[in-house]
């Protein structure tokens, strides 16, 4: 019986994994097989770098900067709105997409490409861990952090219970 349900239980995530992977490569445009399929390690490994690069100094005061700019008098929902975007972006393009020191960026550095299209194919590909409690960690504490330096806070862009994610 045991065996029956690991084996459905590996159907049920090949499937799931199989339909994701083919709605996010047609809506992008991407080849289904150059989507890499990552172990726990390496995923793991990417996603420690990912949040080491997004508590960075560079990277936070970079949040700080950008969103210290945003002002929308008497109306706060659009102002935090707007800071939520500013944040996003940074971590998308400064994050996981550009290079630091003439090295390629976090989503070419994992196999998955460049630009747009290797940020979806990376994020295609880390969706198998999503409950993986380590990748979680990484990306709560890292999360918080660029909440922190954004003046977000977290409580109000979150359902309770819930943890930040890093999808925009």
């Amino acid at each position: 019986q045991t065996c029956k349900n690991e084996d459905f239980l590996l159907l049920l995530k090949t499937n799931r994994r199989d339909t994701w992977r083919s709605l996010v490569s047609a809506s992008f445009e991407l080849d289904v097989k150059d989507i890499p399929i990552f172990s726990i390690v390496d995923a793991r490994n990417h996603m420690h770098k990912v949040s080491a690069r997004m508590s960075s100094p560079e990277v936070l005061f970079e949040i700080q900067q950008n969103v210290s700019k945003i002002q929308v008098p008497n109306n706060n929902d659009m102002e935090m709105a707007m800071k939520h975007q500013a944040l996003q972006e940074i971590i998308v393009y400064k994050v996981y997409m550009d290079g630091e020191d003439g090295k390629p960026g976090l989503v070419e550095e994992a196999g998955c490409g460049s630009g747009e299209k290797g940020y979806a194919a990376f994020q295609c590909a880390m969706a198998d861990f999503e409950g993986d409690p380590l990748i979680g960690e990484y990306t709560q504490s890292a999360m918080l952090k660029m909440f922190d330096a954004a003046g977000i806070n977290p409580g109000e862009v979150m359902e309770p219970g819930s943890q930040p994610r890093l999808t925009p």
